[in-house]
């Protein structure tokens, strides 16, 4: 077993944050959302777009809870579990997460340090 110094950590850590960011940056860019993307937005005025947007969002994590949950009931009742079509809906969830979390004005930072500070909440209850 190998054991990080300190230092290294602390280097692995900052690089991760910096890719993370970049992936919610990337998940930004590609899914953007305009009037000329989503209808909703041109009957909206724009203070209340990320608003909308992030509802919107919400709407898209259920739709992958519910696929994710037919992969799994289809698989309760003797199919094999479809690990690929999991791992896409894992994927997209993600990314409407990362979606989220930047339209809330929250960085890759705050995911790691907030993500432990929840898990160790729950752990607590």
């Amino acid at each position: 077993m190998i054991l990080c110094s300190k230092q290294t950590t602390e280097i692995m850590a900052e690089y991760t944050v910096k890719d993370l960011q970049e992936l919610m940056d990337l998940v930004q860019r590609v899914f953007r959302c305009d009037p000329s993307v989503y209808w909703k937005l041109k009957h909206l005025p724009e203070d209340k777009w990320d608003n909308e947007i992030i509802t919107h969002s919400a709407l898209h994590l259920t739709k992958s809870a519910g696929k994710l949950a037919a992969i799994s009931e289809a698989y309760e009742h003797g199919k094999p579990f479809d690990t690929e079509g999991a791992k896409e809906i894992t994927l997209s969830a993600l990314s409407t997460v990362l979606k989220t979390a930047k339209m809330l004005g929250m960085t890759a930072e705050d995911l790691f340090t907030g993500v432990p500070l929840v898990i160790q909440d729950k752990s607590k209850k």
